[in-house]
């Protein structure tokens, strides 16, 4: 820790703040990650580092001696550090653009910009959004990068409320870790607060941009006006805001003024224009739905109504859990890669159908959404690691798409390929010794099997893209590495395929891989399993093909050996 700080060439006069769980989580023990060999370092350190836990498990750094009683982080020094930057998004930025902006997000929607000069009323504005019920990002300082230029990142920060907002936020007045001071820059008495102490849990790391708000504070107006910005205008308010100047970001702040929508807000009191931009956020101008959504533009089609002939016995594993312990190798090798997974793309999405059918082609995931029949069902899905969830997928048949693509009498089996594209999207495709793209395989009978669901949606909304969106399998009598993700081909042929894990590991890992309580893995026991979210010690008994032997065990030899269970 003391080495990144040494490498990233500090100023010696700036503070930084720093909530080592945002930046830091893959570390195994925040206390002694924070507090190791920071006595030790060199005299030619660019400040003195001096580092305090918190109780809450933040860590403050004080930097030229100066001490700060709220850890959270103040510093415009923090972007410009590319090894905090590097940290943050887990891949080197190419590029990426520093706005001094606040930045908060609608419930369910995206990202809005708050821009303008000092005293224009970011940090009210921004405080009376988020007591209305939106989230924040930041308070003085947003981020966004040239691979993903659409999404705005923030980061955990105090706002820095001047005296003359103090009387509209009387509930700022006694907040734990509250702090008040002259500020000489801003010239005036600032209130120091974690926004966290205001509304818990209102944080959110990103969001994809959806609108930019350019507030503009006057005291001797009764009423709040409102215009909208186009072209130069909008243009002109928002390049003095960018505190990192270069060519990609000037191209970065284009494509923004084409495709987002940007407004002026003329007001007296923050509290009084917030049911008008939540009304004009909630209504898009025509061609914006994208931002709204994100890249989620199928949102509307859920949730949708549930087939009661595929349900279970066991309770529904919290969407929590569902969502945060997630194998997904393109994005890493443990099981918290759901913040990175946000990176992926998925619009445009274009299916590949290829291979001993009728005729190839390619359609669009929204287009082919069009011509199946969503349901939801829920399944129980087996890891083959022996942890185990129950969940509501929505989606459609498999057997759905193997009619639209008509294969060929001779077809005995359907490829599956997960997307592998972007390195800068999916960071475990660096590990070049894994056999990428990642390939799975069912034969033409269990393709067609009712159990065999192509899955689009979870727990009532499209699927997240940790989990596999927009396109992935729920194959729920084998073991889960079978059920590939975000899958962007599907190829028809008479030879069996070898598989991403067969061709890793094939005495552990084959093709079947049906779900065998009395076949073991060679490494551990299949007989019971653990239910996610539970207690690992409160495991419970496997069921032969995870329970689906009615629907599918006849497809298998009745004196199937171990090779079609593992």
């Amino acid at each position: 820790m003391s080495r990144l700080f040494r490498d990233s060439n500090l100023d010696k006069n700036v503070l930084l703040r720093v909530d080592a769980r945002e930046l830091w989580p893959v570390a195994e023990d925040l206390h002694s990650c924070a507090l190791d060999g920071v006595e030790d370092c060199p005299p030619d350190t660019p400040a003195d580092l001096a580092w305090a836990n918190a109780a809450d498990g933040r860590f403050q750094i004080s930097l030229n001696g100066a001490d700060w009683e709220t850890p959270m982080i103040s510093a415009e020094i923090f972007f410009q550090s590319e090894n905090l930057l590097t940290r943050i998004f887990g891949v080197k930025l190419d590029a990426y653009l520093q706005l001094h902006a606040a930045a908060v997000a609608r419930p369910d929607g995206g990202a809005w910009l708050i821009c303008g000069p000092s005293r224009a009323g970011k940090t009210s504005l921004a405080l009376s959004l988020m007591l209305a019920g939106w989230n924040w990002l930041t308070d003085e300082l947003t981020l966004s990068g040239e691979h993903d230029p659409f999404r705005i990142h923030g980061f955990r920060r105090n706002f820095n409320l001047k005296e003359s907002s103090w009387s509209s936020f009387p509930e700022t007045a006694d907040l734990p870790h509250r702090r008040e001071s002259y500020s000489g820059y801003h010239k005036t008495r600032v209130r120091f607060i974690d926004p966290e102490a205001l509304r818990p849990g209102s944080f959110q790391s990103s969001a994809p941009l959806e609108g930019i708000l350019f507030p503009e504070y006057r005291s001797e107006i009764s009423a709040f006006a409102t215009a909208r910005l186009e072209g130069v205008a909008a243009t002109q308010n928002l390049l003095p805001e960018i505190t990192s100047p270069s060519a990609s970001a000037f191209q970065m702040i284009a494509e923004w003024i084409r495709k987002v929508p940007a407004y002026r807000f003329e007001y007296a009191n923050p509290r009084d224009i917030v049911p008008a931009i939540a009304a004009t956020a909630s209504v898009l101008p025509a061609g914006m739905a994208f931002a709204a959504k994100g890249d989620q533009p199928s949102a509307d089609l859920y949730p949708v109504p549930r087939n009661e002939k595929y349900t279970v016995e066991r309770a529904i594993t919290a969407p929590h859990d569902a969502t945060t312990y997630n194998n997904f190798f393109e994005f890493g090798s443990h099981k918290q890669i759901s913040k990175a997974a946000q990176r992926l793309e998925i619009r445009p999405w274009n299916i590949v159908i290829d291979g001993m059918v009728e005729k190839e082609f390619e359609i669009g995931i929204d287009d082919l959404l069009k011509q199946v029949t969503l349901e939801e069902r829920v399944y129980r899905h087996r890891c083959v690691e022996a942890w185990a969830m129950t969940v509501p997928w929505s989606g459609f048949p498999m057997k759905q798409l193997v009619e639209l693509a008509k294969p060929m009498s001779g077809a005995k089996y359907v490829v599956m390929n997960t997307i592998a594209e972007s390195k800068a999207q999916m960071p475990g495709l660096r590990q070049f010794w894994n056999p990428w793209p990642y390939q799975e395989g069912l034969t033409m009978e269990e393709a067609t099997n009712e159990m065999a669901f192509m899955v689009t949606g979870l727990y009532g909304k499209p699927v997240p893209k940790q989990n596999g969106a927009p396109l992935r399998l729920a194959a729920p009598w084998k073991f889960g590495f079978k059920s590939i993700k975000s899958i962007i081909k599907f190829t028809f042929t008479d030879q069996k395929p070898k598989t991403f894990w067969e061709s890793l590991q094939a005495k552990e890992y084959g093709f079947w891989a049906n779900v065998n309580p009395e076949v073991p893995h060679p490494r551990w026991s299949q007989a019971t399993e653990w239910q996610l979210g539970g207690r690992q010690s409160e495991r419970v008994p496997t069921r032969l093909f995870n329970g689906y032997g009615e629907q599918v065990a006849h497809m298998y030899p009745k004196d199937a050996g171990e090779v079609y269970f593992r």
